[in-house]
């Protein structure tokens, strides 16, 4: 696979690729995150360029943190950034659990 040396993956597929996000991902991630019918089921509905950028910084920082966090859904072999996915921590019960999302 030729892979750039500052994309991290996570998880490949045959059609997908998990990976960190990366601040070159603003613009397409902005373009989804902002979109009303994608956004209609989120708690807090679409988002703005700042908003998009400081969820890209929170991702990176959970990286480092936790080793874990939201990765980019990447579609092969075009590499277009098509939405995400990852494991979001959750108190249920008074329990910490993980949620896939």
């Amino acid at each position: 696979m030729n892979q750039d040396r500052s994309e991290i993956i996570i998880l490949e597929t045959a059609r997908l690729i998990l990976r960190q996000f990366h601040y070159a991902d603003l613009e397409t991630l902005g373009v989804i995150l902002r979109h009303r019918e994608v956004m209609r089921y989120s708690l807090s509905g679409p988002k703005s360029r700042l908003e998009t950028r400081e969820f890209i910084q929170r991702c990176l920082t959970t990286y480092q943190a936790q080793r874990y966090g939201i990765w980019a859904v990447v579609l092969k072999p075009a590499r277009t950034l098509i939405g995400y996915s990852g494991l979001i921590p959750q108190m249920i019960n008074g329990r910490r659990e993980m949620e896939i999302g």
